[in-house]
C-alpha cells in the first residue's frame, strides 16, 4: 500500500526540507501529493507562518478523513531555535508525531511515515 506524503515548508532553513528529499528518494511506497487534501500524512517543517497556518487550518476543517500530522524539526515543533511559533502554538491543528532535529534524520523520517500508515489502517 502506498502512503501518500504532503511536505509544507512553513518558513524553516530548508535543512529539514533537504533530509526529508534524501529520505523520500527512491521509496517505492511512498508518493508524494501536491495538495494536503490528497494526503494520508502531512510532514511540516518550519515556524509555521501566518499563511501556512491558515491554509492548513481551512484544509483540516473541509477535510473528513484527518492526515497524521508530523511536526519535522526542532522549528516545526516549537519554534526552536528562534524562541517560539512551531506547531506548539497552533492547537487547532492536531500533530500526530513530533520528530526532533535540526535537522531531522532521514531514517526517522521514513520511520515516522510508515509508523503513520500502520496506525491509520
Amino acid at each position: 500500500m502506498t502512503v501518500r506524503v504532503f511536505h509544507a515548508n512553513s518558513g524553516s532553513c530548508g535543512g529539514c526540507d533537504n533530509e526529508i528529499g534524501i529520505a523520500l528518494y527512491r521509496q517505492p511506497r511512498i508518493e508524494m501529493v501536491i495538495t494536503p487534501a490528497d494526503a494520508d500524512v502531512w510532514l511540516i517543517t518550519g515556524i509555521l507562518n501566518t499563511f501556512i497556518r491558515n491554509y492548513l487550518t481551512q484544509v483540516l476543517l473541509s477535510t473528513p478523513q484527518r492526515p497524521y500530522i508530523i511536526a519535522t524539526g526542532l522549528c516545526a515543533v516549537n519554534g526552536q531555535p528562534f524562541g517560539r511559533g512551531g506547531l506548539a502554538d497552533a492547537p487547532e491543528i492536531p500533530v500526530s508525531l513530533r520528530l526532533l532535529g535540526c535537522p531531522v534524520r532521514p531514517d526517522d523520517i521514513i520511520s515516522a511515515i510508515y509508523n503513520a500508515r500502520s496506525i491509520r489502517n
